[in-house]
C-alpha cells in the first residue's frame, strides 16, 4: 500500500499549489489581445465565412454588441475553459489527496507555463472553446461508456460546431475527442476490437463540413479593405487588419508566409528555446502515458498508442500556421488532459501519481520555468520574459 501524507502536511501542500496557480495565473493574466477580439467580430453578417459562429452569436446580442461586450465573452471563455481544467484535475484525483504525487501532477498540470499561464496570456482565443470542449466531451463518453450507450449523436454536432467556430478543430480537437470515444467504447476488462458505427458516420460529417468550410469560408462578397472598414464602423474600438485578412488570404499564400517566418536564424533560434523548456515536460509526459498503458487493464497496445498519440495533432499545422509555440502548448494541454481523464481508473492513477512522486525534480524544473520565464507564448517562446531579457542587453551594449 502507497504511503500517503499526513493530513496537515496535505492541507498545506494543496494551499501551497492553490496559491501557485494564483500567483502564475496573475502574473500572466492579460485583456483579449485586438487581434482576438477582432476574430469575435467576424461573423455571417457578410456571408458564410469560416471561424464565423462565435461572431455570429454575439451579433445575436444587439444592440450589446460593443467592444466591452465582446471582451466579456471572450474573457468568459478563457475562464470557463480555466474552470473545466481545473476540475477535470480535481475529479481524476478523487479519492487520492493525499498521495504524495497529486499536489505535484496538480501545480505540473495546472500552474505549466504552457496551460494555465497561457490560456491567461492570450485570453479570448478560440482554442478555449475547443479545451472546453474536449472536457465536456469527455465527460460525456465516459458517461455513455458506464451506461452502455453510443455518444456519437451528441458528438458529431459538436464536431460540426467546433469546425464552424475554427475550421483548425479538424487537428487541434477533433483527433483527441475521436480517440478518446474510441478508447472509453473498449471495454476496460478484455480486449474488445468492436469499432463503434457512428464514428465512420462522424468521419463522413466532419470531411464535408471541412469541404464546405475551406470551399466556401473565405470572404467573397467584398474585399479586405471594405471588409475592415464595414467591421471597423461597426464597432466602437479598433479592428485588427491582421485578423480579418484570415478571411481573404488563400492556403498557399498563407503557407509561404510560414514557411518564410519558420527556416529564419530568429525562429530557429527560438526553437532551441523551446526544447530546453519543454524538455523536462516531454520526459515526464512519457514517464507517465508508460506507466498508465502499463496498466491499462485490456492488453490492447494500439489502444495505448492511439491514446498517447492524438494530441500531437496540432503539429501537422506547422506548414501552415505562424503559432509554432501556440501548436506546442496546445500538445501539453490536450495530452494533460487525456491523461488526467484515464486516471479516473485507479490502477491508473495510482500509476501516474507514483511517476510524478518519484520524479518530483522533473515537476520542479517545470514550475521554475513557470516562475522565471512567464507563459510559453503564441508566435516565439516566452514573450513577455525574452522582451525584458532583450531590452536589457540592448541597454547593456549601448
Amino acid at each position: 500500500m502507497r504511503r500517503t501524507l499526513p493530513t496537515g502536511w496535505a492541507a498545506a501542500a494543496w494551499a501551497l499549489v492553490a496559491a501557485l496557480v494564483v500567483w502564475v495565473v496573475w502574473q500572466s493574466a492579460a485583456p483579449p489581445r485586438q487581434w482576438v477580439v477582432t476574430q469575435w467580430l467576424l461573423s455571417w453578417e457578410f456571408g458564410f465565412v469560416k471561424r464565423g459562429l462565435p461572431g455570429e452569436v454575439v451579433r445575436r446580442l444587439e444592440p450589446f454588441r460593443d467592444h466591452l461586450t465582446i471582451a466579456v465573452a471572450a474573457t468568459a471563455a478563457t475562464v470557463a475553459a480555466s474552470l473545466a481544467l481545473i476540475g477535470r484535475v480535481l475529479v481524476s484525483l478523487r479519492g487520492a489527496f493525499r498521495d504524495p504525487g497529486a499536489p505535484l501532477f496538480a501545480a505540473f498540470f495546472l500552474a505549466h507555463f504552457a496551460v494555465l499561464p497561457n490560456m491567461a496570456a492570450d485570453a479570448g482565443r478560440f482554442d478555449h472553446i475547443g479545451v472546453l470542449a474536449l472536457v465536456l466531451v469527455l465527460g460525456l463518453v465516459s458517461r455513455a461508456s458506464s451506461r452502455g450507450w453510443s455518444p456519437g449523436p451528441w458528438l458529431i454536432p459538436i464536431f460540426v460546431l467546433g469546425l464552424l467556430t475554427h475550421e483548425a478543430w479538424l487537428f487541434l480537437f477533433i483527433p483527441s475527442m475521436v480517440a478518446a470515444w474510441w478508447f472509453a467504447s473498449v471495454d476496460e476488462g478484455r480486449e474488445n476490437r468492436r469499432l463503434d458505427p457512428w464514428i465512420p458516420a462522424a468521419a463522413g460529417v466532419v470531411l464535408v463540413t471541412l469541404g464546405i468550410v475551406t470551399r466556401f469560408g473565405g470572404m467573397r462578397s467584398m474585399t479586405l479593405t471594405e471588409h475592415y472598414e464595414r467591421l471597423s464602423a461597426g464597432i466602437d474600438a479598433p479592428v485588427d487588419r491582421s485578423s480579418v485578412r484570415v478571411l481573404h488570404d488563400a492556403l498557399a499564400e498563407s503557407s509561404a508566409n510560414t514557411r518564410n517566418y519558420i527556416l529564419n536564424l530568429e525562429t530557429l533560434l527560438d526553437h532551441l528555446l523551446l526544447l530546453v523548456t519543454f524538455a523536462p515536460t516531454v520526459a515526464l509526459l512519457f514517464l507517465m502515458l508508460r506507466a498508465a498503458g502499463a496498466v491499462d487493464a485490456s492488453g490492447w497496445a494500439l489502444r495505448r498508442r492511439v491514446i498517447a498519440a492524438a494530441p500531437l495533432t496540432p503539429l501537422a499545422l506547422y506548414p501552415i500556421g505562424l503559432d509554432y509555440v501556440r501548436w506546442c502548448s496546445l500538445v501539453v494541454v490536450l495530452s494533460l488532459t487525456l491523461l488526467a481523464w484515464r486516471m479516473r481508473v485507479p490502477a491508473v492513477r495510482e500509476a501516474v501519481l507514483g511517476v510524478v512522486a518519484r520524479y518530483w525534480w522533473l515537476v520542479g524544473l517545470t514550475l521554475l520555468v513557470t516562475l522565471v520565464m512567464g507563459e510559453a507564448g503564441v508566435y516565439f517562446a516566452f514573450p513577455a520574459r525574452m522582451q525584458e531579457i532583450w531590452a536589457a542587453s540592448d541597454r547593456a551594449f549601448r
